[in-house]
């Protein structure tokens, strides 16, 4: 028991106020981050949008190419099977009077390999693969019953895809 003066009195009844953040500043600042999040989320939703649409556009773009290198082969198949040298000369390319010399006698030996009844050129493309300009294309040939699988490699000019010679580092 001791003496207590009024102010000590006082204080005890009296709940300590701290000095804080003013309600209507507390409220303003969540706002105001609320508006940050939401911004940033919208930024992030546009962003991922086009990106998409970019990815969506880029995939197309390769189907494209695709589709015109697999017309590319069928229209090459088909020139062997009717007969149309001119057809099947313009589809080949290469500075290599060689090799374009070797495609015509390829196209001889498969015109008379087509008056034997043991030579089916299906035309059917086994697997493609398109690395930019420059295409591998594994397509199926059957000879006497048997399958074979035939690698033509391609490059894609500014009038189309090209047959050229085999680009071995494309492995």
């Amino acid at each position: 028991m001791g003496i207590r003066l009024d102010w000590e009195i006082e204080s005890e009844r009296e709940r300590l106020q701290s000095a804080g953040e003013d309600p209507e500043a507390a409220k303003r600042r969540r706002r105001a981050l609320r508006r940050i999040i939401l911004f940033t989320m919208l930024l992030v939703t546009i962003g991922a949008c086009y990106v998409g649409l970019v990815l969506l556009r880029l995939q197309q773009v390769d189907e494209i190419f695709r589709q015109n290198l697999l017309d590319t082969v069928e229209n090459e198949v088909a020139a062997v099977r009717i007969g149309d040298r001119n057809a099947y000369t313009n589809i080949q390319r290469s500075d290599s009077e060689a090799w374009l010399q070797s495609q015509q006698q390829l196209y001889d030996d498969y015109q008379a390999l087509k008056q034997q009844p043991n030579l089916i050129l299906s035309g059917h493309v086994l697997d493609t693969q398109i690395d930019g300009p420059r295409a591998r294309v594994l397509v199926q040939e059957i000879i006497n019953g048997a399958q074979y699988a035939r690698v033509w490699f391609y490059w894609r000019f500014d009038d189309g895809w090209r047959h050229v010679p085999p680009d071995y580092t494309f492995w």
